[in-house]
């Protein structure tokens, strides 16, 4: 009976954080040069790749990541989108022709390329899917900004998710994206420079 009991709980969850646990963060902060390019959310910008882990102690005192933990993840500008991974697809069909715009001959290619992301180095291109394009019907007022995400670690305690920049505010600003699990909070610092200081 006890091993059945166990077995029903480890397929319940989320759960909430264990007390002990810890968030560690691939990355810890961004910094972006100032350009018109990020004064609109025009559904154009740049997208990384990210991740989150949850980790705690086990019997050893060895670091361990944590399944099935809740994590929120929120982003503190509107222009900024937290994406599940489901929501973003690295695209290679289209990467040489969006990276040199000159190239393009064919205007339906030049209309593609406005569909997809780079990482600001220029080396990985995205596509993100319709529902979690900036969306501005104007018939319904509809305008969906998905800045905060509720994750569920994976089997090693990681939650991956895709930061999208499509608009940041001015030059010499400075904004957070924060995580969350009850009992660790952590962030990523995002600050913005005037080119002139870059």
């Amino acid at each position: 009976m006890l091993l059945l009991s166990l077995l029903v709980a480890c397929s319940d969850g989320p759960f909430a954080a264990p007390p002990s646990s810890e968030i560690q963060l691939t990355t810890s902060s961004y910094t972006f040069t100032w350009n018109p390019d990020f004064y609109f959310e025009d559904g154009l910008g740049y997208v990384y790749a990210e991740q989150a882990q949850i980790t705690g102690e086990d019997r050893y005192g060895r670091a361990v990541g944590l399944p099935s933990v809740e994590v929120e993840v929120q982003s503190h500008w509107p222009g900024v989108y937290i994406l599940p991974e489901g929501a973003v697809k690295t695209v290679s069909d289209f990467e040489e022709a969006c990276a040199n715009p000159g190239s393009i001959s064919d205007q339906e290619t030049a209309e593609l390329c406005d569909t997809f992301y780079s990482d600001e180095s220029g080396s990985q291109y995205y596509e993100v899917s319709g529902e979690y394009l900036l969306a501005d019907d104007s018939e319904s007022g509809v305008s969906f900004r998905p800045n905060f995400l509720r994750g569920v670690t994976d089997s090693r305690g990681i939650v991956p998710f895709y930061l999208f920049f499509d608009s940041l505010p001015g030059a010499d600003s400075d904004f957070s994206i924060t995580f969350n699990i009850g009992v660790d909070t952590d962030l990523i610092l995002i600050s913005t420079v005037a080119a002139e200081d870059a």
